[in-house]
């Protein structure tokens, strides 16, 4: 993989920082039952998402400034890239007990969270209620493209 972008990838590298240390508080909170930290649920959602975004954009050929996870930027990698990407992350679920899990599971699932960062950043607006969001595989994705790309440097 080759980074194009490297102020992309050290901003992606702010944001999966701010994920891991909401992720460590809300468990704080969740353990000593502080509904509060429990709330921080929302911004772990767009900070992961914005994180896997600017991971993305840190090896896109062509620089967008467009957010769907799949379509903007996944889809646009060179075909080497996502292959390494795809074939890292059936590794690492298969690993995780998805056993059959195949690269169109990887492109489902990538697909349905594609928008995650338009969708939670606006939360509060009347008709995003019913969004989902898998924080499990997009946590998956953003440590796997973190892992890929400080291997890159």
């Amino acid at each position: 993989m080759k980074i194009r972008d490297n102020g992309a990838l050290g901003n992606a590298l702010g944001f999966d920082y701010a994920v891991q240390i909401l992720r460590e508080q809300r468990g704080v909170g969740m353990k000593n039952g502080n509904i509060k930290d429990i709330a921080i649920t929302i911004p772990i959602i767009v900070n992961c998402s914005f994180a896997c975004e600017l991971f993305f954009k840190a090896i896109i050929p062509k620089k967008t400034k467009r957010h769907l996870l799949y379509d903007d930027l996944f889809a646009k990698l060179e075909l080497e890239d996502q292959n390494i990407i795809s074939n890292s992350m059936l590794m690492i679920m298969r690993d995780q007990g998805k056993k059959n899990y195949s690269r169109q599971d990887f492109i489902n699932d990538l697909k349905s969270n594609q928008d995650a960062f338009l969708q939670w950043r606006y939360f509060h607006e009347p008709e995003k209620i019913g969004i989902k969001f898998d924080e499990y595989f997009l946590g998956i994705l953003q440590a796997t493209l973190k892992g890929l790309l400080l291997g890159a440097t």
